[in-house]
């Protein structure tokens, strides 16, 4: 690797781990530079700072966007499948990843469960955000408009079935609160299912990953 480009992903990488802006010397200790090197290394395309006060040093957010451009670009499937597997196997139970579209929910990636009796899943397969995990976990997090979206929609399916808006809105709260969603066989009356929010890069949740089984495995 050329010896500049070295350098300066190392000073890069000490800022990156310090909680406050370093005096040039500073850098130049821990990175094992001259001070004039560190300087100049720290000058170059825009990637560092320098407090005009204290004249220390710190990332600029020049290193931010990079990162950022590099996040909007990956795969949620590609990202998800590592989680996808472990879940299954720390389970045994299908495991799904779901996105959301409106008042639905779209599951586009999914891994069967190890027993025979298993729940019914389909990738590109849909069903109705407020009665299954994965789409709950996702409408706890979203604004008036998509809540009230998903509280006229609601149709019985079960007699668990949430068919009250006002009971719908509770459970989303309650799924906030707890940090995860539940299903009891609000959708299909023996699959019961738990499901976590997935958020992006600026926070927002408009996915989900979680679990289905039959409701004698996956009890109270």
């Amino acid at each position: 690797m050329d010896k500049t480009i070295a350098k300066g992903l190392r000073v890069l990488e000490t800022l990156a781990h310090q909680e406050t802006p370093m005096a040039v010397s500073e850098v130049a200790t821990v990175c094992d530079l001259t001070r004039s090197n560190a300087h100049r290394t720290l000058a170059i395309l825009g990637y560092v700072e320098q407090k005009p006060i204290s004249c220390r040093y710190k990332l600029a957010l020049k290193i931010w966007s990079l990162g950022a451009s590099l996040i909007a670009r990956l795969d949620i499937k590609e990202v998800a499948t590592i989680f996808l597997c472990e879940l299954n196997e720390v389970t045994g139970e299908t495991t799904h990843l779901s996105v959301r579209d409106g008042h639905e929910i779209l599951y586009i990636d999914k891994l069967e469960a190890k027993h025979a009796v298993r729940t019914f899943t389909r990738v590109g397969g849909r069903a109705p955000a407020f009665c299954v995990a994965t789409g709950k976990a996702m409408l706890a997090f979203q604004n008036e408009v998509v809540v009230e979206q998903a509280c006229n929609a609601i149709v019985t399916f079960t007699p668990q079935t949430t068919s009250d808006p006002i009971m719908l809105r509770e459970e989303l709260y309650f799924t906030r609160v707890r940090g995860y969603a539940i299903n009891r066989g609000e959708w299909r009356g023996e699959a019961y299912g738990l499901a976590v929010p997935i958020r992006d890069v600026e926070g927002k949740v408009n996915a989900a990953i979680g679990i289905s089984a039959p409701c004698d495995r996956l009890t109270r």
